[in-house]
């Protein structure tokens, strides 16, 4: 029954950061900025990690490489709009998360220009070093 259950809707905040807590979740998606006059050939790629003594961090690579901490991590700072959960960390951008299920979740980074970052991200598979000396 557990692996079937879907997680993608959360009633509390606290429940989402038991969510991504003690996690990493990386993936690829898309890039899109409406002043570039081509395509990226540069993949994005997103790594997020929630620790709660550092908070969260988003690194973005791509032709653009963007790094959020935010080591306020409460529901003060976010908003939750059915099952989406909206963090705002400036006056220009909006960053959605969604959880698909237990081992991934949508993220959409967007500014008032730019779309940093689109796509599913999961949990990265643990190193060798990590699984031999239990490292998150």
């Amino acid at each position: 029954m557990e692996e079937t259950r879907i997680y993608n809707y959360f009633f509390q905040f606290s429940e989402f950061q038991n969510y991504l807590e003690g996690r990493i979740f990386q993936g690829e998606g898309i890039h899109f900025d409406s002043g570039s006059l081509g395509d990226s050939q540069k993949p994005t790629k997103l790594f997020l990690e929630f620790d709660p003594k550092k908070g969260l961090r988003l690194r973005l690579k791509s032709e653009k490489n963007l790094e959020l901490v935010s080591s306020e991590f409460s529901d003060n700072f976010w908003t939750r709009k059915e099952d989406l959960f909206i963090w705002k960390p400036n006056s220009k951008e909006e960053i959605y998360f969604q959880a698909m299920d237990r081992n991934r979740l949508h993220i959409h980074w967007k500014s008032s220009s730019e779309i940093y970052f689109s796509g599913t991200i999961g949990i990265r598979p643990k190193s060798i070093l990590e699984k031999i000396f239990g490292f998150i």
